[in-house]
C-alpha cells in the first residue's frame, strides 16, 4: 500500500509541475515590451488582457512575471494564482455598451471617400493591362577556340483602348 502512495505522490509531483502551461513567447515579449514602455496602469491593463488570451489564465501571467519582470509582482498581490479572468471575462460584447461618438465631418468624407486610391503613376501606367517576359541565355562552346554566348531578352505587351496595342521587344547578345 506504501509502494502504491508513493508511486501516485511521485506521478502527480511529475506530472503536475508540467500540468500547468507556459505562458506562449509572444505574449511574454508583449509583456516585456510593456513593462519597458508602460506606466503601472497600462502595464495592469496589458497585463489583464494577456490573462484573458493565456490558457493558463492569471497563474500563467504571474508565473511570467514572477520569472521575468519581478519589480512589476507588487503590482498584482489582489491577483489569486488559482483563479482565472476567463471566467470572469464571459460578459458578452453586447452586455457593455461604448460610448457612442458623432464622428466628425472630416471623419465622415474621409469614409465616404473609396478606401483605395491608386496613385498618379499607377493610374497613368495601369499595370493590370500589361504583360511581360524575360530570357536569359548563355551557351559556351569549346573546341579548336573557345566561344561563350550570352543573351538577354525583353518582351512587353499592353492592351489598349480600341482595339489596339503595344508589342515591344529589346534583345541584346554578346559574343566573347
Amino acid at each position: 500500500m506504501r509502494l502504491v502512495i508513493l508511486c501516485l505522490a511521485l506521478t502527480g509531483f511529475l506530472f503536475g509541475a508540467t500540468a500547468q502551461a507556459e505562458l506562449p513567447a509572444p505574449l511574454r515579449t508583449l509583456l516585456i515590451n510593456a513593462d519597458a514602455h508602460q506606466d503601472d496602469a497600462g502595464f495592469r491593463e496589458t497585463a489583464d488582457l494577456v490573462a484573458m488570451t493565456a490558457d493558463g489564465g492569471r497563474a500563467d501571467v504571474l508565473d511570467a512575471l514572477d520569472s521575468h519582470l519581478p519589480h512589476r509582482l507588487a503590482l498584482f498581490a489582489d491577483w489569486s494564482p488559482r483563479e482565472t479572468v476567463r471566467a470572469a471575462a464571459a460578459v458578452t460584447p453586447e452586455s457593455v455598451s461604448a460610448p457612442a461618438l458623432a464622428p466628425t465631418t472630416a471623419m465622415a468624407e474621409a469614409d465616404a471617400e473609396p478606401q483605395t486610391r491608386p496613385g498618379r503613376f499607377a493610374s497613368l501606367v495601369q499595370p493590370e493591362t500589361w504583360s511581360g517576359r524575360v530570357s536569359l541565355g548563355l551557351q559556351v562552346e569549346s573546341g579548336n577556340t573557345d566561344l561563350s554566348d550570352y543573351a538577354f531578352a525583353l518582351h512587353l505587351d499592353r492592351e489598349l483602348d480600341g482595339g489596339w496595342g503595344l508589342n515591344s521587344k529589346f534583345e541584346y547578345f554578346y559574343t566573347e
